[in-house]
């Protein structure tokens, strides 16, 4: 099966091509120009790997959170190539795919996605389950949240902040 992923959710651009026999993934730190790039390495991986655009069998596309203008550019550009290859697209949010890489983890995964002025974008898992609504939180304030639980496992861009925070808030109880 040939599935093609598009991720233009933050400043890093990403995009794998499984092909069932091999996996190609590139990450560049592109800033915000998602419309320039996206296409050249999107063309750049499938011919690489020696299919054509026809040969695709799904498109999955991130639905953030992000940066809204990095969305758009992703999913217009993933409906046009799903509508030209004649495949289903879907839509994952991106704290999903985050929490997923630990789902075999026994605590709670916490993946964590800037949203400006000390604020993240998260979830809680367990083993690959959602346990909580999506939120959109004060770190601070999801720090003090998070004092009932005690296997935490912190991932993306906010891990090391947050981690910071729940130190310093633990060491104040001592």
């Amino acid at each position: 099966m040939n599935v093609l992923a598009i991720d233009t959710a933050t400043e890093v651009l990403g995009i794998a091509l499984s092909t069932g026999v091999e996996r190609r993934v590139t990450t560049v730190r592109i800033g915000l120009k998602h419309s320039e790039t996206l296409l050249p390495w999107i063309k750049f991986l499938i011919e690489d790997s020696g299919i054509q655009l026809e040969d695709l069998h799904l498109i999955v596309c991130s639905l953030g959170p992000g940066s809204f203008t990095g969305l758009r550019i992703g999913l217009a550009t993933a409906k046009g190539l799903a509508a030209g290859s004649l495949c289903p697209l879907i839509g994952i949010p991106g704290l999903d795919t985050l929490a997923f890489r630990y789902r075999s983890f026994r605590g709670v995964v916490i993946p964590l996605s800037n949203a400006h002025r000390k604020k993240v974008y998260t979830a809680l898992y367990r083993q690959g389950e959602r346990i909580s609504d999506y939120l959109d939180i004060h770190l601070t304030k999801l720090a003090l949240d998070l004092k009932e639980f005690d296997n935490l496992l912190l991932t993306g861009s906010e891990a090391e902040a947050l981690a910071r925070i729940i130190s310093e808030e633990r060491s104040k109880e001592v």
